[in-house]
C-alpha cells in the first residue's frame, strides 16, 4: 500500500540516521574541546610577558610563571632545584625520549627575536623559538632554542629541532616566589635576560654587534617615507652616520644632508647642516670640497665661535691638521679676541709644535672663559708648560 515503508526502506533510513549521528557527535565533540582549549579560565602559573629593546632590535618572552608555593599550599622552598625541577634531562610522559624542562610552565616558553643576535658568543637568527633549560646539579647549565615553539611543554622535545644551545652558569639570587624573566645589565648593544626563581638565577648573554648599522638600515627606510618630509630627520641622520663612522652609509648620508639644504622649509641651511655636510665630505676623502662648504658655514648667524672650535677639533681628531688650522685661523678672524678663537689657535700652535706660542694663546683664553669651560683650559695650559701637546 502507498505510505506504507517495506523492510528495506527502513533499513536504509535507519542507517542514514545513525551516520547523521554519529557526525553531529563528532561536531559536538570538536566544538567541546575547542571551547575548552580556547575560552579563559584561571591558571594556577599565570601567563606573562616580558620585552627588551636593544637599540631597535626586540626581544620578547612569553611564559607561564609557577609558584614556589604548591597549587594545595606546599611550600616547596629548597624542594624546587633537583626536586620540582629535575637535574638533567628526565623522560617524556608521552614516550621513551628525554626531555628538557619547559623554563615555566603550561605551554612553551617562547622568545621572539625582531633581529639576528649573538647569544653566549653564538649567532641565533631572527624568528621565534621555544626556550628550555637541562639545569645541572654541579656543572653548566644548557640552553637550548628550539625551532618547534607551537607545542604544548617539552613533552615531544626532539634534538634535531635545536636551533641552538648554550652553556652558562647559575647563580644564587634572592628569593623569587614566583618564576620570573628581567632584562639586566642593559647596555647600548647587549642585555642580560635572567630566570629568576625561589633562590637561583639563570643569566643569558644577548648581544647585537651591529646595531648601530640596523639604526642606520632603519634610518634610510624611514627617511623614505614620510619622515623624509622633515629636513631635520635628514640632518639627524647623516650625523649619526658620521659620530658612528658608518662608511657604508657615507653616499646615503651625504644625499641625507643634500635634502636638508635644498630643501623649502626656512632655517634649512644653516651652520649645522653646512657643519655635517662638510663632516662627510671629508670621510668621503673629498677635503677641498668640505673646505668650501665650511667656509659657507663660518659666515652663518647661527656660527658661534664655540660651534667653529668644536668643528677644527673635531679635525684634529680625525687627523686633518691643515683643515683644521684653516677652521681655527677662520675663526680668528671673524670672532678676534674671543676666548674659543684664542682656544682654537691655542691648538692651531700646538698641533705645529710651537707650545710657547699655544701658551700665550691659551692664557688669553682662560681669562676670557666662561666658568664651566675654564678648567679644560686650564688642564691644556699645564701641558704646554711642560712642553707637551695639548691636543693628545
Amino acid at each position: 500500500m502507498e505510505g506504507t515503508m517495506n523492510s528495506k526502506q527502513y533499513s536504509i533510513i535507519w542507517k542514514f540516521g545513525r551516520i547523521i549521528g554519529v557526525i553531529v557527535f563528532i561536531v559536538a565533540t570538536s566544538m567541546t574541546q575547542s571551547h575548552a582549549q580556547t575560552i579563559p579560565t584561571p591558571r594556577t602559573s599565570q601567563r606573562a610577558e616580558v620585552s627588551q629593546w636593544i637599540g631597535t632590535v626586540k626581544i620578547t618572552i612569553n611564559y607561564s610563571s609557577p609558584n614556589v608555593n604548591a597549587p594545595d599550599g606546599e611550600n616547596r622552598t629548597d624542594k624546587i632545584w633537583g626536586g620540582v625541577v629535575p637535574f638533567g634531562m628526565s623522560k617524556s610522559p608521552l614516550g621513551a625520549n628525554l626531555i628538557p624542562w619547559r623554563a615555566g610552565a603550561n605551554e612553551n616558553t617562547v622568545i621572539t627575536l625582531s633581529h639576528d643576535v649573538i647569544v653566549e658568543g653564538k649567532k641565533l637568527p631572527a624568528g621565534q623559538y621555544a626556550l628550555f633549560i637541562v639545569p645541572e646539579k654541579t656543572a653548566d647549565w644548557t640552553v637550548i632554542f628550539s625551532k618547534n615553539s607551537g607545542s604544548w611543554g617539552s613533552f615531544s622535545y626532539q634534538e634535531s629541532e635545536d636551533a641552538l644551545r648554550v652553556t652558562v652558569k647559575p647563580q644564587a639570587a634572592e628569593m623569587h616566589e614566583w618564576l620570573t624573566y628581567e632584562f639586566t645589565d642593559r647596555k647600548p648593544n647587549a642585555a642580560t635576560v635572567a630566570l629568576f626563581w625561589e633562590k637561583m638565577k639563570v643569566p643569558v648573554r644577548f648581544e647585537v654587534p651591529n646595531v648601530n648599522d640596523i639604526y642606520a638600515s632603519e634610518i634610510r627606510t624611514r627617511l623614505r617615507n614620510s619622515d623624509g618630509f622633515i629636513w631635520q630627520n635628514h640632518a639627524i641622520a647623516t650625523s649619526f652616520v658620521h659620530t658612528n663612522k658608518l662608511a657604508d652609509y657615507y653616499p646615503f648620508a651625504l644625499g641625507w644632508i643634500d635634502r636638508a639644504l635644498t630643501s623649502q622649509q626656512p632655517g634649512s641651511v644653516n651652520f649645522n647642516t653646512l657643519r655635517n655636510k662638510a663632516q662627510i665630505l671629508h670621510r668621503l676623502n673629498r677635503p677641498k670640497e668640505a673646505d668650501s662648504v665650511i667656509k659657507v658655514a663660518v659666515g652663518q648667524i647661527a656660527a658661534t665661535p664655540g660651534a667653529i672650535l668644536a668643528y677644527g677639533t673635531w679635525l684634529l681628531g680625525e687627523g686633518n691638521k691643515d683643515d683644521a688650522v684653516t677652521v681655527f685661523k677662520l675663526n680668528a678672524e671673524k670672532n678676534p679676541n674671543n676666548w674659543a678663537s684664542d682656544f682654537g689657535l691655542a691648538r692651531m700652535h700646538s698641533a705645529k709644535g710651537d707650545f710657547k706660542e699655544a701658551q700665550k694663546y691659551a692664557e688669553a683664553a682662560l681669562k676670557q672663559a666662561p666658568e664651566p669651560q675654564k678648567k679644560n683650559i686650564q688642564t691644556a695650559l699645564d701641558k704646554l708648560k711642560q712642553n707637551k701637546d695639548m691636543n693628545v
